[in-house]
């Protein structure tokens, strides 16, 4: 977290834990980027606890906090062939505004 407040631009209203008896289980990290929007930086839930939610819920209060901080959008990125996340993130409001790719090194 030490480095996470560090960030530039970084908001606690839009960066939040989800913890159990047993440690922490869920996160998500907004900041304050450029134009000013907010974005997402990184969303985890340990794959116990997926499916009950609990992104879903980061997702909301990352977006609870930007508005807070008067920012009216938000934007995040993620892999397409993670199709649980971007089912979530559509079912939250978000839209594919663009696609990029990116080269990947051979490996030998």
């Amino acid at each position: 977290m030490c480095e996470i407040r560090r960030k530039p631009g970084f908001l606690p209203g839009a960066t939040w834990l989800i913890a159990s008896a047993g440690g922490y289980v869920g996160t998500v990290q907004g900041i304050m980027d450029h134009g000013p929007v907010g974005a997402i930086q990184n969303v985890g839930v340990l794959s116990s606890y997926r499916g009950l939610g609990l992104g879903r819920a980061l997702v909301r209060r990352a977006l609870d906090g930007f508005c807070q901080a008067g920012l009216r959008r938000a934007y995040l990125e993620v892999t397409a062939e993670n199709v649980a996340a971007v089912q979530l993130y559509r079912n939250v409001g978000f839209r594919r505004v663009k696609t990029l790719y990116k080269a990947v090194a051979e490996q030998s």
